[in-house]
């Protein structure tokens, strides 16, 4: 996957020695590209499987500024905040114009997967922006000279001045539903900035912040009939497919039968019928997952292919899959590495179903009214997928134990009745948006962007924007 690693530090040597381990450790794929970046005492490296995957600079002194990742709409936006002149040349450059006339507000509507670092040299002080769903990874440590960043906490780890204590609760938070929550990595010293957040940090180093520049909250306000809407969305969602393929003409799709993932084959067959989609599916030969894929492309008219998952996948992918993950999901998502391997070889992008399911899932569409507390008990319920809180009792040692204790169910609980709605089901859903998504989208991103670019269309602006309008009986 593309890697990003910098640091701010006065100290340059040290600064060099750390980047240059973690450009090391971010190369994940023979074809990668690298570049290399300074501006003042900030130092930024980045790694990507695909030339086209590029780092992008600006500076206008005293400020400097970097962009990694996708951005649909910079003309867009900077068309709305008066740099449209540098849109159709520069994108470092429309987004730093855009950013000195108004501060960080234009950086709210960018569309996309995306990292961007602002750095000013007059004040010492670093500003890092995440996309929505933070698709595209930062972690951060206080370092003794500064603050260093990465988009693998592996990366990180390679600093001497960094931390390596356990976190006890995103121990029980991983033993319990499969992934630390909120900004939890494994280490107390390593966090991760949230989607939609902003970190700033700076020389000397003082008291960081990471605070929201967007959240999601849920309001009925969609005009129209139940068809009307159904209309809309599906007009949205042709628009973010068409995007997440962009001019790539050779498209994997995996497919297993789910809602997401026949939505997402069945637009881009609509939305590119020139490109060449090819649906993948695995699973032994007789599992739903295979046969209801197998049924999906034979309808969409694309060609299917088969990877078996064999017995021995643990034994073979689970050392690499940790590796690739940082070990913050649980091995058994390894079973995609084969899955990865096949579709390598033959796609320019991958679309991902993932996520529609949290944004228009089953909390809304099958759970009837319930009251907040009702939900809270049936959202842990649903969230906990390993080992009871009874049984992390067992697995930790007592004095673990007593610090994590309930962990899990407090985190879930805060962010349910913090969730910006009225209904307990639209509730439930922005648990899964600022949850579980961290388990969902996490291991697709990561296992496939070694080897080409991955798009989750169902995390598209313009189609979020609208789902959080539509009532909860739709």
């Amino acid at each position: 996957m593309a890697g990003l690693a910098g640091i701010i530090s006065n100290d340059p040597k040290t600064r060099g020695a750390w980047l240059h381990a973690a450009l090391h450790l971010l190369r994940h794929a023979s074809s990668t590209t690298t570049a290399q970046w300074q501006a003042d005492a900030l130092g930024v490296v980045y790694t990507a499987p695909q030339p086209t995957d590029q780092l992008d600079t600006a500076q206008a002194r005293p400020v400097s500024l970097f962009v990694a990742g996708t951005v649909h709409n910079v003309a867009e936006v900077a068309s709305r905040f008066g740099a449209s002149q540098h849109a159709g040349l520069d994108r470092a450059a429309a987004l730093l114009y855009a950013y000195r006339a108004h501060g960080l507000a234009p950086f709210a509507q960018l569309n996309g997967d995306f990292t961007i670092g602002l750095w000013d040299a007059g004040s010492k002080r670093l500003q890092l922006v995440t996309d929505r769903w933070s698709l595209r990874k930062v972690y951060y440590a206080r370092v003794p000279e500064g603050l260093a960043f990465a988009s693998e906490v592996k990366a990180l780890l390679a600093h001497p001045g960094v931390n390596r204590q356990i976190d006890p609760i995103a121990i029980a938070q991983a033993l319990s539903v499969g992934y630390p929550q909120d900004d939890r990595t494994l280490y107390t010293a390593i966090r991760l900035i949230p989607g939609g957040h902003t970190l700033t940090a700076s020389l000397p180093p003082v008291p960081l912040t990471v605070e929201p520049y967007w959240q999601p909250r849920f309001a009925a306000t969609a005009r129209g009939t139940l068809e009307e809407q159904a209309d809309e969305l599906g007009r949205r969602m042709q628009t973010a497919v068409r995007r997440g393929i962009g001019p790539a003409r050779r498209v994997a799709v995996p497919v297993s039968g789910g809602w997401d993932s026949r939505t997402v084959l069945g637009f881009a067959r609509r939305a590119h019928p020139d490109a060449r989609l090819t649906a993948y599916s695995t699973g032994h030969a007789h599992s739903y997952d295979v046969t209801l894929g197998r049924q999906l492309a034979r309808r969409a008219g694309v060609p299917h292919r088969f990877v078996p998952l064999c017995e021995d996948f643990l034994a073979r992918h689970a050392e690499a899959f940790v590796w690739l993950t940082d070990g913050l999901l649980g091995a058994y998502h390894g079973w995609g590495m084969d899955l990865r391997a096949a579709i390598g070889l033959d796609a320019e992008v991958l679309l991902t179903g993932f996520f529609g399911d949290a944004l228009l899932g089953f909390w809304r569409r099958l759970n009837a009214p319930m009251t907040l507390d009702q939900m809270e008990a049936m959202s842990l319920a649903e969230h906990r997928l390993v080992f009871q809180e009874r049984e992390l009792a067992g697995l930790l040692k007592p004095g673990v134990y007593r610090r994590a204790q309930d962990a899990t169910a407090a985190t879930l609980s805060a962010t349910l009745r913090q969730a910006q709605a009225e209904d307990a089901r639209d509730r439930a859903m922005v648990v899964n948006l600022l949850q579980r998504q961290r388990r969902c989208l996490s291991y697709p991103l990561t296992m496939f962007c070694s080897h080409i670019r991955v798009s989750a269309s169902f995390t598209d602006n313009d189609l979020v924007d609208y789902a959080l309008t539509l009532p909860p009986a739709a």
